[in-house]
């Protein structure tokens, strides 16, 4: 069966099998790195990109941090 598939192809048979291989790999990979969202998830994805972000405790503390250091450190 694959030999007569590739003779209608017009390929050897291993470059017929090499090609389906390559073929079903590139559907398994972008199956698997493809993420599809519904229209709710979208919905709430791009709701959340229109609200200000809220810090944390641990982000308030790097901020805190990091003007500490901008405030102290000499100008040059």
């Amino acid at each position: 069966m694959l030999l007569l598939a590739a003779s209608y192809e017009g390929v050897s048979l291993s470059a017929f099998i090499r090609k389906a291989a390559l073929e079903a790999a590139c559907s398994v990979i972008e199956r698997n790195e493809r993420f599809v969202l519904g229209r709710e998830d979208a919905k709430v994805i791009i709701a959340s990109f229109e609200q200000p972000l809220v810090p944390n405790e641990a982000l308030r503390k790097a901020m805190e941090t990091v003007e500490r250091i901008e405030t102290s450190s000499p100008k040059a």
